[in-house]
């Protein structure tokens, strides 16, 4: 559902829904990173981090998930200086 609600560009909704999953399922990797990257494009940057890096504590050897935290902070002092 989360998939479907995102590829409507529903961002907003699929992040609450991913959230939702993640938060039932805490040791679930792959919801963890939907969850990050569907808070990524509902432009929710501190919550998206927050799930990237529950992420990397569930998989520490997935390391391209710290290229997406330092991207994110980089959008959130971005967005913030506007």
């Amino acid at each position: 559902m989360g998939e479907f609600l995102a590829s409507r560009r529903r961002y907003k909704e699929a992040a609450n829904l991913y959230e939702k999953a993640a938060e039932l399922r805490p040791e679930d990797h792959e919801l963890a990173v939907a969850a990050a990257t569907a808070m990524r494009q509902a432009v929710r940057y501190q919550d998206a981090e927050r799930w990237y890096r529950k992420a990397v504590s569930i998989k520490p050897t997935v390391s391209k998930i710290d290229n997406f935290i330092r991207y994110l902070h980089d959008l959130k002092l971005n967005h913030f200086n506007i």
